[in-house]
């Protein structure tokens, strides 16, 4: 979904398995950004980076622009697919600094917050590059002179952020990748991602 002229929400369904037989129907948030190089706010769990790529392929955009991933928390729906898009772009990830290990070494995470299903949901570890903190500015540079800044907001997990989007006539509380009143009925048309 085109939310401003820079920002599109996508949605994935996934579901998590709990016991043979049974799982949980989920949705993944993906926020994208479109700049002189393309900017992910979380990536889903893993196998959303196929559907990331054609949505960006579809919008005229080459998913190799991608040159940031913000991880707002390191829960599996939000780094699953971050290996991969890394892996396939060379694109830097940013993430608070208690989330890094999470993302860099999953087996940890996995260890100490075990969730049902985490191999199939993560895709493996990661590449931080960026260390973020309160108060931050995230430059996306380019003509359009776009800005993040970096909220730090514990609660759903120790050391989430939040972001607001500034620049190029804009103004909007963006991208905790929990979806807001504006997306929360759009559902991306791509087939879902994740088992």
């Amino acid at each position: 979904m085109h939310i401003t002229p820079h920002v599109h929400a996508l949605r994935f369904p996934f579901n998590v398995p709990v016991a043979p037989g049974i799982s949980i129907d989920r949705v993944a948030s993906v926020f994208l950004i479109c700049g002189e190089t393309l900017t992910l706010i979380d990536t889903g769990v893993a196998g959303c980076e196929k559907p990331i790529f054609e949505y960006i392929a579809a919008i005229g955009r080459d998913p190799a622009g991608i040159s940031l991933i913000v991880q707002t928390h390191a829960h599996p729906d939000h780094i699953g697919a971050t290996r991969a898009i890394q892996t396939g772009t060379g694109c830097e990830v940013a993430v608070h600094a208690a989330e890094r290990e999470w993302i860099e070494n999953v087996a940890v995470q996995n260890r100490e917050r075990p969730v049902p299903g985490f191999d199939l949901l993560v895709g493996g570890s990661a590449q931080v590059g960026r260390v973020l903190a309160d108060g931050d500015v995230i430059s996306l540079g380019g003509d359009h002179r776009l800005d993040l800044i970096v909220f730090h907001t514990p609660g759903h997990s120790p050391e989430s952020v939040s972001l607001l989007l500034q620049g190029a006539g804009c103004s909007s509380p963006a991208m905790q990748s929990r979806c807001r009143a504006t997306c929360r009925s759009t559902t991306m048309p791509s087939p879902p991602c994740g088992h």
